[in-house]
C-alpha cells in the first residue's frame, strides 16, 4: 500500500498489506509527527492513503464473509466506502459495489431493512450510470427480490422479477438457462402467492430450457419436473 505524506520531502511511503489494522474508524493509516491535513477528512496528523487502498480492505471483508464474520466483514467494508465515498462521491460506481456486498452480508444476517436501504443506494448508483436495463442493474434488483422474499413480500419481488426478465432475455437469450433459473424463482414466488397456473406457465417454460439445454436426465431437469408433479396436486 502506497502512501502519500503531502507535508514532507519524501513523497511516499510503502505499507505492506498487514499494516492495514492501524486504519482507525475512516480508513486511514495516521502517523505521530506529521502535520499534513488529510484529505478524507481533514484532520491533520495524517498521511493520505492513495486511491487504491480501498481495494485490500474489499478484499478482506470477502474473505471475512465467506468465514461468516459478518460483523468484521461489514467493518471493513464501511471503511472502504468512506474511503471511496470521500475520493469518488456518493454516485461512483466503486460505492455502488461496496453497497451490493453489504447489502448481501445484511441479508446473511437475515437484517432484511439494512440491507434494502444499501442495496436501494446501489441501485440508483447504477440506474444512473448505466441505465435500467443494464445487467449490473439486474443483479442488483435480484438481489433485492431475495431480500424481498425472505419478508414474505411476494408482490414486490415479482416486480423485481418482471424487471429482471427482459434484461435476462437480451443479454442471454429467451432458451439460456439463466433465463430458465429465473423463471424458476417466477415460479416458485407465483406458487407462495396461490397463483398456481400462472406458477404452471413458468415451470413449463423453464423445463423446456433444461430439457433442450441439459437434457431429460439432468438434475435441474429432474428437480423441474418434480416441482410440476408436486404444482399439479394444487390446481
Amino acid at each position: 500500500v502506497r502512501i502519500k505524506f503531502p507535508d514532507s520531502a519524501e513523497d511516499t511511503k510503502i505499507y505492506e498489506i498487514e499494516d492495514l489494522n492501524k486504519l482507525d474508524e475512516n480508513g486511514i493509516i495516521r502517523e505521530k509527527g506529521k502535520d499534513a491535513t488529510c484529505l478524507i477528512d481533514g484532520r491533520k496528523g495524517a498521511a493520505e492513503i492513495e486511491l487504491k487502498t480501498y481495494q485490500p480492505l474489499v478484499n478482506t471483508a470477502s474473505v471475512l464473509t465467506s468465514q461468516r464474520k459478518y460483523e468484521e466483514a461489514l467493518n471493513n467494508y464501511n471503511k472502504a466506502l468512506t474511503i471511496v465515498e470521500n475520493k469518488w462521491g456518493s454516485d461512483d460506481e466503486r460505492l455502488a459495489l461496496i453497497l451490493y456486498n453489504m447489502g448481501d452480508v445484511y441479508r446473511m444476517q437475515d437484517e432484511y431493512d439494512k440491507a434494502i436501504d444499501v442495496l436501494n443506494r446501489a441501485l440508483a448508483i447504477q440506474k444512473e450510470k448505466h441505465g435500467q436495463d443494464h445487467m449490473k442493474t439486474a443483479d442488483t434488483l435480484l438481489i433485492i427480490a431475495n431480500v424481498l422474499n425472505g419478508q414474505g413480500k411476494y408482490e414486490e419481488v415479482m416486480e423485481k422479477y418482471q424487471l429482471v426478465l427482459p434484461i435476462y432475455e437480451k443479454e442471454y437469450g429467451s432458451d439460456h438457462v439463466y433465463v430458465a433459473a429465473l423463471l424458476n424463482k417466477i415460479a416458485g414466488t407465483l406458487k407462495n402467492q396461490g397463483k398456481y397456473k400462472d406458477a404452471m406457465e413458468k415451470y413449463n417454460r423453464c423445463l423446456a430450457i433444461y430439457e433442450k439445454v441439459y437434457g431429460i436426465y439432468h438434475a435441474e431437469t429432474i428437480r423441474t419436473r418434480n416441482n410440476i408433479e408436486i404444482l399439479k396436486n394444487k390446481i
